[in-house]
């Protein structure tokens, strides 16, 4: 009995001190958050798209989101999205760094994205942000053109696409460019926040056998 109290104590206190250190992620950084994504879509044969982002702090990298735009056609609503975070560009001998999929569904409209173990970003290095497998979405564009946008719009910089996932070509059509992506960079949250209510019934049934232990005692 002695040992099956001490089990139940230890794994209470392990719940406790697990939960007192997860948080959910948070927006670290973003290009052009809260602005919104204009209508085009990513013209055949491109498959991919992407751009280079220079963190201005150091942190951990845990998720990216984006926001597309509302499409009436089913193929586009149901189509599994891949982001890659890499050191440079493929083409350029660039190495995967990690990255993960999402359901486009969850980007409709609103903001959604893939979630990742932590990649580490050094403050003042340049990464590349890819994104797999959007051929006629409706992609996180703010504006396709050089100059002008929405007020508030920012322009990232050159765009990188692709058929085969190296994205060496200079994105253009004509005059469109897609140089002002809606992203957000994830980190983990901060500490302390409050348990699921999963972990608070785990945590209430070893209190009640503690308290059923003592009683029989």
């Amino acid at each position: 009995m002695f040992h099956l109290k001490n089990t139940i104590q230890t794994t209470c206190t392990a719940l406790i001190i697990a939960t007192s250190l997860s948080g959910a992620n948070i927006v670290i950084d973003n290009f052009n958050q809260g602005q919104t994504q204009a209508s085009n879509t990513v013209w055949a044969p491109q498959t991919g798209i992407g751009w280079y982002y220079t963190p201005t702090t150091s942190y951990s990298l845990v998720g990216l989101n984006t926001i597309f735009t509302q499409s009436n056609s089913p193929a586009d609503t149901d189509r599994l999205v891949s982001i890659g975070i890499y050191t440079n560009r493929p083409a350029a001998g660039g190495t995967l760094l990690g990255g993960g999929t999402f359901n486009s569904s969850t980007a409709r409209g609103v903001y959604g994205g893939a979630t990742f173990a932590g990649i580490s970003l050094t403050a003042g290095t340049s990464y590349f942000v890819a994104f797999s497998n959007i051929l006629s979405l409706g992609v996180n564009q703010v504006s396709f053109t050089p100059n002008s946008g929405p007020p508030g719009s920012v322009a990232v910089g050159a765009t990188w696409t692709n058929v085969n996932d190296n994205f060496n070509t200079a994105a253009s059509n004509g005059t469109t460019w897609f140089d002002k992506p809606v992203l957000q960079f994830l980190g983990p949250g901060p500490v302390g926040n409050t348990p699921e209510p999963a972990t608070w019934t785990m945590l209430a049934g070893g209190a009640g056998l503690l308290a059923l232990i003592r009683r029989k005692r």
